[in-house]
């Protein structure tokens, strides 16, 4: 992954530190393909990803993520890597963004509100605000949610359908995953 502090500012210790082994390879000479994977689908099916109930049944979202976000099923993942290992001559020294969908905290919320039955409002917050939340890690989600907003991260959904043409979209997920959501 990236490097978030470099980029940033910011601290991000799960990202910056696969950006440290990153740079390291490279420095070294170490032939190597990094697979950066976007943020995985599977968090928004508990109370991780915020769902906050309300007295009339509905649900909130809190979320600094101001902009789009890329997703992906870490189910989808294995296939990508194998196709990547099965062609070294195409795949070593790149950098390779992998993700399944890309979409709005609003789009990610209304598709979970309609595979569910749930009604889910999203609520966003400054990036600074969410990081002093008084929750171990959300610090770094801040971080993550920041860099995702202003650092650019490069994610490539056609790139992965072709490594893997079984990869889902966030629709596709949560259709699958509808008895799995835990509010």
């Amino acid at each position: 992954l990236e490097s978030v502090k470099e980029i940033t500012g910011w601290d991000c210790p799960h990202f910056d530190a696969k950006g440290e082994v990153e740079k390291y390879l490279d420095r070294v000479g170490i032939p190597n393909t990094s697979v950066r994977c976007a943020a995985y689908f599977q968090m928004f099916l508990s109370a991780v990803a915020g769902y906050q109930k309300q007295e009339d049944g509905s649900y909130i979202l809190t979320t600094c993520m101001q902009g789009s976000m890329y997703g992906v099923d870490i189910d989808d993942l294995g296939e990508v890597v194998v196709s990547v290992f099965k062609q070294p001559e195409t795949y070593i020294g790149k950098k390779i963004g992998v993700a399944g969908d890309q979409l709005t905290y609003e789009q990610y919320s209304d598709i979970v509100s309609k595979v569910t039955g749930k009604k889910i409002k999203v609520a966003k917050i400054p990036h600074e605000v969410f990081a002093k939340f008084p929750v171990p890690g959300a610090d770094d989600i801040a971080a993550t949610f920041h860099f995702y907003d202003h650092g650019n991260p490069v994610r490539d959904i056609q790139l992965t359908k072709q490594l893997n043409p079984n990869t889902h979209s966030f629709q596709e997920w949560a259709e699958k995953n509808k008895n799995n959501f835990d509010f």
